[in-house]
């Protein structure tokens, strides 16, 4: 760490101001078009925008939080797991869940939001989480909060590099949610508007449903070479066994995801909270049937039972309907969705390298182990 590098409090940085709630039996005062910002907005690391809107008079009587201010969630369920962080892009009205920073000169708004994303876990530690009501951050903790400040010019060059990989994510996102929505589109078309003129048939005429076996947790080993996939959305851990070979589809059978359609591309060990599509007729391509599957996939979760943890019953699988063309046009169909959707995932995992990038510059630039070279103007 460099000598002119220091450390002051939060407090010492940065104003707190509160969050209010204009009266909400004045119709007067709602449905503008200004922002009126609370905990649901803050998905953004930038806001200019908000659900909720204020009119000229309610924004006169709210309380504002500046542009370049940082807005931090000090109250709601969300500070259980994560503690939100945005920047006002503009002025913005702010309800009492939330606290204003204004920063000082001697910081950068971009870099010291940068610095405290850095820090969420750090953050989270200052979170009264006691029993299972609202989470409150403790405001005193947090003005009292460490903050290594470099030279301005510094923050400045530190805060526009990670905003270059800020952009990338953003528009690598965009892109995946445009592609999203086309991959939505060929389901239609191919799917659902040709479809009328398919055999249709009981899902359990074309292959067997085989719900898996319980694997308990004594038995997963960290470096398994074959997952466990127990009925949810996530690996349940990995094991040195498998008792389902690779290509095989899957439907979660309980819990909240039950319904929830796979298709897995190794061997894996299939758990007791999980049916197995196997013995697929030759008539039917196994991938336009995960597909056809997927489309199908919010009536599939329809279909569960039971309140406590619900689960879909063998019975039910095995009675939804399929609807499939020629064994030719549905190879077609799949090698269509494949592509589509290799597309999207080649797309995500650029998004999840990206943020690695991040967080490992993050890491370097905003603990004080890596110094950038400034070129500093020299005037005549």
């Amino acid at each position: 760490m460099t000598p002119n590098v220091k450390t002051l409090t939060l407090g010492a940085v940065a104003t707190f101001k509160s969050g209010g709630t204009p009266s909400k039996s004045r119709d007067d005062y709602w449905g503008g078009n200004l922002p009126w910002v609370s905990a649901k907005d803050l998905k953004s690391p930038i806001i200019i925008d908000s659900i909720d809107h204020l009119s000229i008079a309610g924004f006169a009587v709210a309380n504002i939080a500046p542009a370049n201010s940082l807005l931090i969630l000090v109250r709601g369920m969300t500070l259980h797991k994560d503690v939100p962080v945005c920047l006002a892009g503009r002025d913005v009205a702010f309800n009492q869940d939330i606290k204003s920073l204004v920063v000082s000169e001697e910081i950068s708004p971009k870099y010291l939001l940068f610095f405290l994303h850095s820090k969420k876990n750090r953050l989270l530690d200052l979170v009264d989480s006691a029993g299972h009501g609202t989470g409150r951050l403790n405001t005193d903790l947090l003005k009292a909060f460490p903050v290594l400040i470099p030279p301005l010019p510094e923050q400045t060059a530190i805060a526009d590099l990670l905003s270059t990989w800020d952009v990338a994510i953003e528009k690598t996102e965009q892109l995946i949610a445009a592609k999203e929505k086309r991959f939505l589109w060929l389901f239609m078309k191919l799917f659902k508007e040709q479809s009328k003129n398919w055999q249709t048939v009981a899902l359990s005429n074309i292959c067997s449903i085989k719900k898996g076996q319980q694997l308990s947790k004594v038995d997963m080993i960290e470096d398994g070479k074959f997952y466990v996939l127990n009925g949810g959305i996530i690996l349940s851990g990995y094991t040195d066994k498998w008792n389902t070979p690779k290509s095989t589809i899957t439907i979660s059978e309980g819990g909240n995801s039950c319904g929830f359609v796979f298709f897995n591309t190794e061997p894996f060990w299939c758990g007791g909270h999980c049916y197995s599509l196997a013995d697929v007729s030759p008539d039917i391509n196994n991938i336009f049937l995960y597909h056809y599957l997927k489309c199908h996939e919010k009536q599939i979760m329809r279909l569960r039972v039971g309140s406590g943890l619900p689960n879909i019953q063998r019975k039910d699988i095995e009675h939804i309907l399929v609807s499939y063309p020629s064994i030719s046009e549905q190879q077609q169909i799949a090698e269509i969705l494949n592509i589509a959707r290799q597309e999207i995932d080649l797309l995500k995992n650029l998004v999840d390298a990206y943020y690695k990038q991040k967080r490992g510059l993050m890491q370097k630039l905003l603990t004080g182990k890596w110094q950038l070279s400034i070129k500093e103007e020299i005037v005549a």
